[in-house]
């Protein structure tokens, strides 16, 4: 296979976590990987529209080792779109649209502490996420001459702690992962609503530490993985992530994630 093709089915494709064969484990695993994903969100802080668009080809890049039955991984994401209002009343705009950037980095620690047969694995961990979500607001209202501009907030989290919980079954050259999580800690700056308003005012980034009453982030994953090879396989993802902040005004995104993959264990 030509060295061209071989690196374009890596970047577009990717594998995830550690697998372990009846035989032998693999210590550590990397992988690229690219699909389709659906956002959702709405803004207080630029209006209280929900907004909604589909990413295509976002980029996701993992390592991960396993050693005597600790399971670490490190994961980046990266995610730009462009949504459109779903509930924009009719005839206010000329047009009315948010460009989305969502960046973050994901650091889990898992411990095994169940094995059945060899076959099925259960870990328990934790995960800290930091990540970073711009969004700018364009429109042009058609009931003012002058209303015309455009709008940016921001979503930072530098800490966000949860618990998580996997499962993995493994059978012959298939294996099945079932992942999920809820946090319980958030520490995260958004920025003062003025300044969103009326670009060009000074910013100050507001810090606050919030528990789930004003903080949700919750993770639901499917995970299939298929060896072609001893070191080699396929894998498909389909993943949901809901955040919730209503520390001033109330930040929700929902995104639903699919993932196809190729991976390489070591």
């Amino acid at each position: 296979m030509k060295l061209n093709v071989i690196l374009f089915l890596l970047f577009v494709t990717g594998g995830t976590l550690v697998y372990s064969q009846q035989e032998k484990q693999s210590l550590f695993s990397i992988f690229v990987a690219s699909g389709l994903i659906q956002n959702t969100t709405t803004d207080g802080k630029l209006n209280y529209y929900n907004y909604s668009g589909n990413t295509i080809m976002p980029l996701n890049v993992s390592g991960s080792c396993l050693y005597n039955k600790s399971l670490f991984t490190v994961n980046i994401f990266f995610n730009k779109a462009k949504l459109q209002p779903n509930n924009l009343p009719v005839n206010y705009y000329t047009y009315n649209n948010i460009e989305h950037i969502n960046a973050s980095l994901n650091i889990e620690y898992f411990k095994q502490i169940a094995d059945v047969n060899s076959n099925i694995q259960v870990f328990i961990g934790i995960k800290n996420s930091s990540s970073i979500t711009m969004q700018q607001e364009n429109y042009k209202n058609i009931l003012y001459s002058n209303a015309e501009g455009f709008r940016k907030s921001y979503s930072l989290s530098a800490i966000s702690l949860s618990p998580v919980l996997q499962l993995n079954y493994s059978f012959t050259r298939n294996k099945l992962i079932i992942k999920t999580s809820y946090a319980l800690l958030n520490y995260t700056s958004r920025p003062d609503d003025n300044y969103v308003k009326q670009i060009g005012l000074n910013n100050q980034n507001y810090w606050g530490l919030y528990s789930v009453k004003a903080y949700k982030e919750c993770m639901c994953s499917i995970f299939y993985q298929y060896f072609l090879f001893n070191n080699y396989g396929v894998t498909a993802e389909f993943n949901t992530l809901y955040i919730s902040n209503s520390s001033s005004v109330e930040y929700k995104y929902l995104r639903n994630s699919f993932f196809l993959g190729l991976f390489k264990s070591f």
